[in-house]
């Protein structure tokens, strides 16, 4: 059996333009791109690249290792965090100011029930949405 974890990682490392492997996630910060340890369904492990979907779950967006099904993520380590230009500043913290911005960027949801702190991981899911795709 070939050595894929070995070989992946010198692989994401230079497809993510990084000379050494990131420390592993403490769950500070919020992270948009990372390096993952993952598990295959063979039974090898290998390294991969992972990006936020939005402020609780990642995809697999580019993977290093053998043609087999991912079966876990063992490890995180996030190597791009989420920036604050593209977190909007709300002073004072009101509610309705965080409502009119998200229905601003195009969110079409019931938020009358919501809380402050629901309203911030909305607000978090379309920062990390526009960094990803670079829009301010």
């Amino acid at each position: 059996m070939k050595d894929y974890k070995e070989k992946s990682l010198i692989d994401v490392l230079s497809f993510c333009d990084l000379r050494d492997l990131p420390e592993e996630d403490k769950k500070e910060y919020v992270w948009v791109r990372a390096i993952g340890l993952v598990e295959k369904n063979n039974g090898t492990q290998n390294y991969a690249v992972l990006t936020r979907n939005n402020n609780t779950d990642y995809s697999v967006t580019k993977d290093f290792g053998a043609i087999s099904a991912i079966a876990k993520v063992k490890k995180v380590y996030p190597y791009e965090f989420l920036d604050s230009n593209f977190l909007p500043e709300f002073k004072g913290a009101k509610k309705e100011d965080k409502i009119n911005w998200l229905l601003r960027q195009g969110v079409s949801k019931d938020f009358s029930s919501m809380s402050a702190k629901d309203l911030d991981k909305e607000c978090i899911n379309i920062a990390i949405k526009k960094q990803i795709h670079k829009v301010l």
